[in-house]
């Protein structure tokens, strides 16, 4: 019984995650690229990853913009490889820092090192 728990507790995070990140909230889809990304509760899909990181990087989620910067550069995997990509999402990284050094995401309120498996 506790096998079947566990399953049902996953799948109503994920369910829960997916319905927070459709209706905008920007944490929610950075954590839903990194659980495509790491495989955690769900199947490894980098385009499904790649799609929830994108959304969040547009409304400024700094991690989410590091972690498309790394995905382009071809860090992760050579499919996505993108020279000019890359360097946009570093840029914006860059010049986010240069505006707050001390590394505190206005978005999130998070002081968390950027890790492309954050």
């Amino acid at each position: 019984m506790s096998i079947m728990r566990s399953l049902a507790y996953k799948l109503g995070h994920i369910h829960n995650l997916h319905l927070a990140a459709q209706n905008g909230d920007v944490e929610s889809m950075y954590n839903l690229g990194c659980f495509y990304r790491e495989g955690r509760y769900v199947v490894i899909d980098m385009k499904t990853a790649c799609f929830w990181w994108t959304h969040a990087a547009e409304k400024g989620h700094v991690s989410a913009q590091y972690n498309l910067g790394c995905l382009y550069s071809g860090e992760v995997s050579a499919y996505y490889h993108d020279k000019s990509l890359s360097d946009y999402w570093f840029g914006i990284v860059a010049n986010e820092r240069k505006r707050n050094p001390r590394g505190r995401n206005k978005k999130t309120g998070t002081n968390k090192k950027n890790r492309i498996l954050s």
